[in-house]
């Protein structure tokens, strides 16, 4: 199971970052790999809420479900990356603060299908979902910190998110 996390700190308060997160419709006005997003059910927040998102650099899209819902401070949704064999797609994000300063965290994991041959495309797939990763957690940093839109011509932190 390919697993990467980022983490960056925010120059803004917990519940502004919160505020940014939690339009979870909206991502696409955040993060700069998505073209657009919308919600697929009335729900708009919580457990059961449901997005569809357009992936700009790998031509894909995404369905993603809330399954855990921390008002103010995290979520964690299952992600089902359309045309690509990938199962137990997963995505936590987390508000902390550390030393007075806001840190938002994101975990993604997931796997391919197809065995041995799969666990080859895992690693292929890692290194872009690691580039694709950094690049949401300084999307989500830039527009909490500025009020901004983002995307793909934005400048942004990249040297700010720390990743593992």
């Amino acid at each position: 199971m390919a697993r990467m996390t980022a983490s960056t700190t925010i120059d803004a308060t917990p519940e502004r970052v919160w505020e940014v997160l939690a339009d979870f419709g909206g991502i696409s006005n955040a993060a700069p790999h998505l073209t657009g997003s919308a919600l697929t059910t009335e729900q708009t927040t919580g457990v059961g809420a449901s997005r569809h998102c357009d992936i700009a650099m790998m031509g894909r899209s995404t369905e993603e479900v809330v399954t855990r819902w921390d008002e103010g401070s995290g979520y964690g949704i299952d992600v089902t990356m359309n045309g690509v064999p990938m199962r137990n797609g997963r995505a936590d994000f987390d508000i902390t603060t550390e030393d007075g300063e806001t840190v938002l965290t994101g975990v993604m994991s997931f796997e391919m299908a197809f065995g041995p041959i799969g666990r080859v495309m895992e690693r292929m797939m890692a290194a872009r979902m690691s580039k694709m990763w950094t690049g949401m957690l300084a999307g989500f940093k830039e527009r909490a910190e500025t009020g901004a839109d983002i995307d793909a011509e934005t400048p942004l932190p990249l040297e700010a998110v720390r990743t593992t």
